[in-house]
């Protein structure tokens, strides 16, 4: 392997050489052109991509380690420990190519490896979780729902939580969601809360330690005014807000605008968009790079004849409106892109959830 692609303790910090190695672990999957002109994807033989990424997360994974270790004792989930640190280096290696990575990130400034990481810590503990309990993901959602309603109840009726009845949480269910859960149906979900199934049921915990939330700068009012900021989002406008960021399912992570303007799941809510439907065409469309579950697929490109789509432009031009809404959002509240991601994970993954119940995303 070559001496560039190799971590050399004296001549730069950890941080300096993963930021290095993200942009080269980006061209690599990506195929994205360096600065000075290198495409590592097109210049690499398959065994010295390999090479490299195995050594690059070598030098990553004892800080991935470290950071999941300490989430596994704050959250006693040491029973399992071990499906959870798979499922965050897991995750950390498959967004790693976006650290600090200029094409990916809209503000100046950089965060350490160590801050990036624990922006992943809480999605795989959910994961490992639910599919330790069998819980699906529906699941997982309403009990979010019928959780985020009593707090509603709590704030706005002066209610405590022991006095909530499954009732109340059926009549204001709908200041909280555009969802409706029946009655039976909270009834059974509150039932299935009264263990701890869920990582969210050990967030809020009232032992849960606070320290790893000293990490997060986003305060209660920016909170309620990102969560106000994303209610004004067309579901649209929603979809590729969560997916430029990385919220979404597999399925979307990573895929080119071409794979995405003729995915028929995303058509459900571009044709109830009444913006966006007047941009709906037939024609052909090429993928140039088809991905599945996030990674390309061999073979590529593929051309659908005669597909009913949405025009790329428009879709171009939504991504830019998007990551320019949250960029002005970041500079006036004066927070770091990477710290903001990190403190509404919980926000956005219940916006995709929310878009996947109604829309039926996979």
């Amino acid at each position: 392997m070559k001496k560039e692609f190799l971590y050399d303790q004296v001549k730069e910090c950890k941080t300096d050489y993963l930021i290095r190695m993200a942009k080269v672990v980006d061209s690599i999957r990506n195929g994205s052109v360096l600065e000075d002109g290198t495409n590592y994807k097109e210049t690499l033989s398959d065994e010295e991509k390999k090479e490299i990424e195995n050594y690059v997360f070598a030098v990553m994974l004892p800080t991935i380690r470290e950071e999941g270790s300490y989430y596994v004792r704050k959250n006693n989930l040491q029973n399992v420990s071990d499906s959870y640190l798979n499922h965050l280096y897991e995750e950390v290696w498959r967004n790693f190519y976006k650290f600090n990575n200029p094409l990916y990130k809209e503000t100046e400034g950089t965060c350490a490896f160590r801050t990036f990481v624990k922006m992943y810590v809480k999605a795989p503990a959910r994961t490992t979780i639910d599919k330790e309990n069998g819980t699906s993901k529906a699941v997982g959602y309403y009990k979010r729902l019928v959780k985020n309603t009593q707090n509603y109840i709590c704030r706005e009726k002066g209610k405590s939580l022991s006095s909530i009845t499954a009732e109340d949480i059926f009549e204001e269910m709908h200041n909280v969601s555009t969802t409706q859960l029946s009655l039976e149906l909270i009834k059974k979900t509150l039932a299935g809360m009264q263990v701890k199934t869920s990582i969210e049921d050990i967030e809020n915990d009232s032992n849960y330690s606070s320290e790893m939330d000293e990490l997060y700068i986003a305060t209660e009012n920016v909170m309620q005014s990102f969560e106000t900021f994303m209610k004004k989002l067309r579901p649209l406008q929603q979809f590729i807000f969560c997916q430029n960021y990385g919220f979404c399912s597999n399925k979307y992570d990573g895929i080119s605008i071409a794979q995405l303007v003729c995915d028929p799941d995303f058509l459900k809510i571009v044709k109830e968009d009444n913006i966006g439907k007047k941009h709906l065409t037939v024609s052909d469309v090429q993928i140039d790079e088809p991905r599945e579950n996030g990674f390309v697929i061999q073979g590529g490109p593929i051309i659908l004849n005669n597909v009913e789509h949405i025009d790329v432009n428009f879709v171009s031009h939504q991504r830019v409106r998007c990551k320019n809404l949250i960029v002005n959002f970041v500079k006036e509240n004066e927070l770091d892109e990477y710290d903001v991601m990190s403190s509404l994970t919980k926000l956005l993954e219940e916006t995709w959830d929310e878009l996947s119940s109604k829309y039926g995303l996979k």
